[in-house]
């Protein structure tokens, strides 16, 4: 038996180190595979063979912090901690799974926050006029459903109380096997209204501001590196009669689209892709009081309805914009309490397999004196202390994770360079859950061993 069991022994942690190593080297060579490939298969091995390594990572932590927990804890925590060290397969995969939940939900709210903060603070600085004109909603905008006349433009800006009005054209157009967002939008119109709106005079609209006439476009930092250019360079796109070659002038900071964006002076791309529509109308109101902002504000309102058109107000464009992107993450969150409810099943399952296995061992505490409040305790600190080292686990494994996503594999889908921002108010909750999950699920299996008769459990085998 002794001959098995040092077999498996080693053949565990032989599959643990080639997993681990196999999703590394995965990843190391991602550029020579097929897309994806290498980023998500080397993820996907290095955490399988993370998780099944738990049992190792346990026994060693448990063996190494026995003198502290012997010197602090109570005698009921030191017999918990002594079962994790004697079943370490059995608690270690438990914590290997609560550790992965921990970690998922880490990695999730941190890649959440470092896209949330950025592109939040991205609208706030692009988004600055007062109202916007359209043919219907503001999305039917965005997808050009409903085109406009641009004659509207110079009809908007005449209306009493409008300081500036800017028309934008939206198109998306193909290029190097994908679809780019291009923007064409009135340099002229739009930079100096938003300028003197914006936080700090919005210095990056100075580049709008000297792209103005020229005949050529503005990219996103994103576009540069998923398409492996450089300003200077060209890209041809497919107009309405014949195909149109532009210089890239400059970069920008820009989150519209994550194959790429590019803007154009609006003029310029009528005149090159023989397209003078426009999809929205940008309002600036007057500044010179908030009277004078209101009757303006109904004097566009009017002039809307009376040509079936339709007005949003920046709040509501700001407000929707930040309800798409919760959505995307809601998904997201019923995952992380799927994960949830799964790893606390796993620890009442441990839990009660280890009071099953040691029916003899709490027959005969409660033999030699113990009351059943210490036996319901030590099976609770068997719980908190597979809680505590699950998310310990989670937190080693999550923020490496949540770093990997973002610098590796976001980077290459999507060409966004985004900060790491360690959720820490959003680790808080976590790591608060993640333990009180654990406790509450050793409350059965603690009620089950107090209900333990002696006779029973001394004559169990």
């Amino acid at each position: 038996m002794g001959r098995v069991g040092g077999g498996w022994w080693f053949a565990h942690r032989i599959v643990c180190a080639l997993l681990v190593a196999g999703g590394v080297a995965l990843i190391l060579l991602r550029a020579a595979m097929p897309a994806r490939v290498g980023s998500f298969g080397g993820m996907v091995l290095v955490l399988v063979g993370l998780l099944l390594s738990a049992p190792i990572l346990v026994g060693v932590i448990v063996r190494l912090l026995q003198p502290l927990l012997r010197a602090v804890l109570p005698i009921e925590a030191r017999l918990a901690a002594d079962n994790l060290i004697r079943s370490p397969g059995r608690t270690g995969l438990v914590i290997g799974a609560l550790g992965a939940g921990v970690a998922v939900m880490i990695q999730t709210a941190g890649v959440g926050k470092s896209n949330e903060e950025p592109v939040t603070r991205w609208l706030d600085e692009v988004i600055q006029a007062d109202q916007f004109v359209a043919a219907g909603s503001i999305a039917s905008a965005l997808g050009s459903w409903n085109p406009l006349d641009p004659k509207l433009v110079d009809e908007v800006s005449q209306i009493p109380g409008v300081e500036s009005a800017a028309g934008i054209r939206y198109m998306r157009p193909s290029f190097n096997g994908t679809v780019l967002y291009l923007t064409a939008v009135d340099f002229d119109k739009f930079v100096g209204p938003s300028q003197a709106r914006g936080p700090n005079g919005l210095p990056q609209l100075d580049k709008m501001k000297a792209a103005a006439g020229k005949e050529g476009v503005l990219v996103s930092d994103n576009f540069l590196a998923k398409h492996k250019l450089k300003v200077g360079d060209t890209v041809t796109l497919k107009g309405a009669n014949r195909w149109v070659t532009l210089p890239i002038l400059d970069h920008v900071e820009d989150y519209t689209w994550s194959q790429g964006s590019l803007f154009i002076d609006r003029p310029v791309y009528a005149r090159l892709f023989d397209d003078k529509q426009i999809d929205i109308v940008h309002v600036f109101l007057t500044r010179e009081s908030e009277a004078a902002r209101q009757d303006a504000r109904e004097r566009v309102d009017e002039f809307a309805r009376r040509r079936g058109l339709v007005t949003e107000e920046r709040p509501a464009l700001r407000k929707m914009v930040g309800e798409m992107i919760d959505q995307l993450y809601q998904v997201v969150h019923l995952q992380q309490i799927v994960v949830g409810i799964v790893a606390a099943l796993g620890v009442i399952t441990s839990l009660l397999i280890s009071v099953l296995q040691r029916k003899r061992e709490l027959g005969l505490l409660l033999a030699v004196g113990a009351t059943p409040w210490q036996v319901i305790m030590t099976v609770l600190y068997e719980a908190v202390l597979m809680g505590a080292f699950g998310t310990f686990l989670g937190f080693l494994i999550g923020i490496p994770l949540e770093w990997y996503v973002l610098k590796v594999v976001l980077r290459e889908e999507s060409g966004f360079d985004l900060q790491l921002m360690v959720p820490w108010k959003q680790s808080f909750a976590i790591a608060t859950g993640s333990l009180l999950i654990a406790t509450f699920a050793g409350l059965l299996p603690a009620l089950r061993a107090v209900k333990t008769r002696i006779p029973d459990a001394l004559a169990y085998e």
